[in-house]
């Protein structure tokens, strides 16, 4: 009924092999639903920060690219040794103590759990800017979410998009959210290293 996909893997890698993954379902015509079942990163060594950036690529990747769920396997890790790979997989720590990853996860499903996925705006192997539409679970937006990152960055830069929308913000991979300005039925959405979302309420 389902086709899962297993790969621990950091973003970059992660999409290099779900490009092999599609070619490899299309060769053999598979058409069943997919999706990644078990997908998260180790935390140690410093690793914490970015695998919580890679929580935002990983999932709205995917989601863009029609997998029907995401299960960022795990949870709550297996053990307390710092320098165990295998003891910090967990969005939580063995004790319940929420990480970076975990606070990621949460500001991810606070905007976009419910919305649906609604094709790419612009998509290069660094730069991704993917659209979401909908009303999310908490009722809190109901519009257009715009969100993207650019892997290759060496400066911010900017692109302009002309929206109906009654008011924008923008959000952080992290839920930090800023109100924008909209001049003219234009809002600027500032592309960054980190995932970003560009909240577009009544577009």
């Amino acid at each position: 009924d389902f086709h899962p996909i297993h790969i621990h893997a950091t973003y970059d890698k992660y999409r290099l092999e779900m490009q092999k993954f599609f070619a490899w379902r299309t060769a053999r015509g598979i058409v069943a639903p997919w999706f990644p079942n078990e997908t998260a990163l180790t935390c140690v060594n410093g690793q914490e920060r970015a695998a919580a950036r890679d929580v935002w690529r990983k999932i709205l990747y995917g989601w863009a690219h029609g997998a029907v769920s995401h299960s960022w396997y795990q949870l709550r890790s297996d053990g307390d040794n710092p320098k165990s790979h295998g003891d910090n997989y967990g969005l939580m720590t063995r004790r319940f103590y929420p990480r970076y990853t975990y606070a990621a996860f949460a500001a991810l499903t606070d905007i976009f759990e419910g919305l649906d996925a609604d094709g790419t705006v612009h998509e290069t192997d660094k730069r991704k800017l993917f659209r979401y539409r909908g009303k999310n679970q908490k009722g809190t937006i109901d519009g257009i979410v715009l969100a993207g990152w650019d892997r290759g960055i060496e400066q911010e830069w900017t692109m302009q998009i002309a929206t109906d929308a009654e008011c924008a913000e923008l959000s952080d991979h992290m839920g930090n959210r800023t109100e924008i300005e909209i001049r003219d039925g234009v809002v600027l959405f500032r592309g960054a290293f980190a995932p970003r979302a560009l909240i577009l309420q009544g577009a």
